[in-house]
């Protein structure tokens, strides 16, 4: 069972690692998001900083599923991050195509990390 857990971990730390591209500029954002940020240079660097914490969590569920001492943690981490992104983009009409399509595969990355915190929660108490 700790193997489910550490396959879903890095799934979804890979799903997590995809935006990392994001950081290097505009042109990577408009391909990432379907968004373009032309002149919009704070919109930039705050979708350039999510690039950097989507890897940053990305990184620790990756490491997660090599260490379980820490994979509570990363599992609500990661769930925290991906519903909010779900909720705001169910919240707000109007979402593009890109933007539907990153929820989309948030409820893959979701289902995973229920996956890996059930498997964790009942090898706890099997132990």
């Amino acid at each position: 069972m700790s193997r489910i857990t550490a396959i879903a971990l890095v799934i979804v730390g890979l799903i997590h690692l995809i935006p990392i591209s994001g950081a290097l500029g505009r042109d990577e954002l408009a391909s990432l998001y379907g968004v373009a940020v032309n002149n919009e240079v704070n919109v930039e660097i705050l979708l350039r900083h999510r690039a950097i914490l989507l890897g940053l969590i990305g990184v620790l569920l990756i490491y997660s599923a090599f260490h379980p001492p820490v994979q509570l943690f990363c599992i609500f981490l990661a769930l925290a991050s991906t519903l909010s992104f779900i909720w705001f983009a169910r919240s707000v009409d109007g979402a593009s195509t890109a933007i539907q399509h990153v929820a989309f595969i948030d409820w893959i990355a979701v289902g995973l990390l229920l996956l890996a915190l059930l498997m964790n929660l009942f090898k706890r108490t099997t132990d």
